[in-house]
Parts: C-alpha cells; structure tokens; sequence
C-alpha cells in the first residue's frame, strides 16, 4: 500500500482531482483555467517518475492552456495557427521521448490523447468537449498503465465518469429542451393539409 503513498504519486492524486472537477464546469474559460493548473501537476507527477513523454507533453499543455484560456478576450488566442503549432510541438516532444529517453512506442499515446484535448479546448459547447474528452480516455489511460501511475489510471476512469455524469446532469436536459422547444414550434402540416383540402 506504500508505493499509492509516494510524493509522486500524491501529487497526481492532487492533478487528478482538479482535471476531474474541469469536467463539470460550465464555461470553456474554467475548464482551460483548471486544465492549466492540472497539467503543471500532472508535469511534476509524470517527471518523478520518468514518464517522460507525459511530463514533456504535459509541459506544452500548461502553454497551450494559457493561450486558450484568453479565447474570449484576445484575437490571437484564436488563431486556427495555433493548432499546426502545438501539433508540431506535440510530435518533436514525443520524438525526444522516443530517441532521447527511450520511452519506446508507449510515448506516441499521450501524443495521440493531446491532439484530442487540445481540439477540446477550442470548443465553445461544453457538450462537445465532454464527448471529445471520452475519445481521450484510452490513449492516456493505456500510457498510464505502462508508467505506473496510480493516480494517472484513476483520472482517466474518473474523467470518463465524470465526462458521463456531466452529460447527463448538463447536456441531456438541454438536447431535450431544445427537441421539445422544436416539436412546439413546427407548423402542423397535417392541419394545414386537412384545411386545404377542405377548401377544395
């Protein structure tokens, strides 16, 4: 039971609980702000234990949230320029990984899981980024397995049941209301044809 106890891995039940408290917010600007302060977390946590390809990732995630998180405020934050760059820094820091520390093919998952969060993080509809959150689960959850990271494992599991519970609880109710707001206001073509052709 020690080895769930390490500072390692402490610190990646503290990047765990944020990452799963992002999914259930309501603005795209809180769930890039807490994803932020995660991935500097999830930095420290994959680094001691020499996970390198996630703490190199994770590092080009903390830039990518404080690009994304000024969305609302600033031009540039918007730039679709923005995507071919981090896509780039995803692929030269997963090659590092791969060359440099050896961390084998098991590196090109988080790569694949980043590219993922990171359209995410330029939706607007927090039903699409649950949904595109749920697509990310088996790349990272796989990588975390293969690094031992206890915490990694369970963030993964959480943020899916997080990511369903957010759907049901946020979006389920909206998708209906909204059905239901178009039902009420479709013209009722069946009257329509009934009184036309009572005028013939």
């Amino acid at each position: 039971m020690a080895e769930y106890f390490t500072v390692p891995q402490l610190i990646g039940y503290i990047a765990a609980i944020i990452m799963v408290l992002s999914l259930q917010m309501r603005t795209q600007k809180g769930f890039v702000i807490l994803q932020l302060i995660s991935a500097a977390c999830w930095v420290v946590h994959l680094g001691l234990l020499s996970a390198f390809s996630g703490m190199l990732l994770n590092i080009i995630g903390v830039a990518r949230c404080v690009v994304f998180a000024q969305r609302d405020e600033k031009k540039w934050a918007r730039s679709v320029a923005w995507y071919p760059i981090f896509i780039s820094l995803y692929a030269v820091a997963t090659l590092l990984a791969v060359f440099v520390f050896s961390d084998g093919w098991r590196a090109w998952l988080p790569f694949f899981g980043m590219i993922i969060t990171t359209f995410a993080m330029t939706r607007t509809d927090p039903f699409k980024i649950r949904l595109l959150c749920i697509a990310n689960v088996p790349f990272w959850l796989s990588y975390n397995l293969l690094a031992a990271s206890v915490s990694g494992v369970l963030v993964e599991t959480f943020n899916f049941i997080s990511a369903i519970v957010g759907i049901i609880r946020l979006d389920v109710p909206k998708l209906r209301a909204a059905r239901q707001l178009r039902t009420d206001t479709k013209p009722n073509t069946d009257s329509e044809t009934e009184s036309g052709s009572n005028g013939n």
